[in-house]
């Protein structure tokens, strides 16, 4: 089954220091390996600082760079605007990494969007294996969640996931009381 579109989100015990308390939104995931991008992981590169991209861009705001994962790769943009796609994530949301796409998104007014430098890449059969010794947990993703500026998205996700977890074990007719609500 293909985790594209999902989450992946790093449990707590996680031993590896690039995925502390992570969430992952998978762009591809096959018989070849899977590629995704943490969304959490702001740095302090500012979109503005990368002279080459900018050059000539009209773009008023000045976007936080994300690292995307620990393989070095392209500067990539998840958005909204299926004219400068280059692949789809999820429904809604595509990634695009050329130079003139992301100069399109970036001019092309207040659509949500954000930027990533790395990513995060598994071999073939890799991810399947770390999934089965509990390495990660698996979730819906949204595009509200994916463009969130929560400041702990992996909290928020977490507890959502807590609460599915909890409404899916407990039959609240049995207790007579919403789990959710009380």
């Amino acid at each position: 089954m293909s985790l594209k579109g999902q989450f992946l989100l790093a449990p707590p015990m996680l031993p590896d220091v690039n995925f502390y308390r992570s969430i992952v939104l998978m762009m591809q995931h096959d018989h070849e390996g899977a590629i995704g991008l943490i969304l959490n992981r702001p740095t302090d590169a500012r979109l503005n600082d990368t002279l080459d991209f900018c050059e000539g861009n009209e773009s008023t705001e000045d976007q936080v760079i994300h690292v995307g994962g620990p393989v070095d790769g392209p500067l990539m943009t998840l958005h909204t605007i299926m004219e400068y796609a280059e692949q789809e994530a999820m429904p809604g949301v595509y990634v695009s990494s050329q130079k003139h796409n992301i100069q399109n998104i970036l001019t092309s007014g207040s659509v949500p969007y954000r930027v990533f430098s790395g990513y995060s890449g598994w071999t073939a059969g890799q991810l399947e294996e770390e999934l089965e010794r509990g390495g990660w947990i698996t979730c819906d993703a949204t595009s509200v969640e994916v463009f969130s500026e929560d400041i702990d998205i992996w909290k928020s996700i977490t507890q959502r996931v807590g609460h599915e977890v909890i409404q899916d074990s407990v039959k609240p007719d049995w207790l007579g009381i919403d789990p959710i609500t009380n």
